[in-house]
């Protein structure tokens, strides 16, 4: 199996970039509100409570947790995208090298048949491995 490691080098890059976007994503999701609304106006400049945005939670967590508190959970992460990406790499090569043609069908039938087959099991395949690392990814931890 040929691995492009400048790819799997490139992937880890990007997740270590977004991970403090995602990580406060993820808190929003679970319902993790640690800063109060403040008021403010809507698209009909009317008054309501508005929650802080992403920045203001990446403020905060910061100043609670320190510059690597916004990190929390980037190892998982990046295992998780790295055995993803590999797995995807792994089936897809795997899946290139079956012959459909030796079925007796047109050329044309079993190049659609072919990529099909890629399109379709290459990303389920991946997704079984994910997960367990996405548990780790996503679970908050409390101190």
């Amino acid at each position: 199996m040929d691995i492009d490691w400048q790819s799997v080098a490139a992937g880890a890059g990007m997740t270590v970039l977004a991970h403090p976007f995602t990580y406060v994503k993820v808190l929003i999701q679970l319902g993790h509100e640690p800063l109060a609304p403040v008021m403010g106006r809507n698209m009909f400049f009317r008054k309501q409570l508005q929650y802080p945005g992403v920045f203001e939670y990446m403020k905060h967590i910061r100043k609670t947790d320190g510059f690597l508190g916004l990190y929390r959970g980037v190892g998982p992460r990046i295992c998780a995208n790295l055995s993803t990406s590999l797995t995807y790499s792994a089936v897809g090569q795997a899946l290139k090298k079956v012959n459909v043609s030796d079925c007796m069908m047109t050329n044309m039938y079993s190049f659609i048949v072919s990529n099909q087959l890629c399109i379709f099991f290459t990303p389920s395949s991946s997704m079984l491995c994910l997960p367990i690392f996405h548990l780790f990814t996503s679970a908050p931890s409390t101190n």
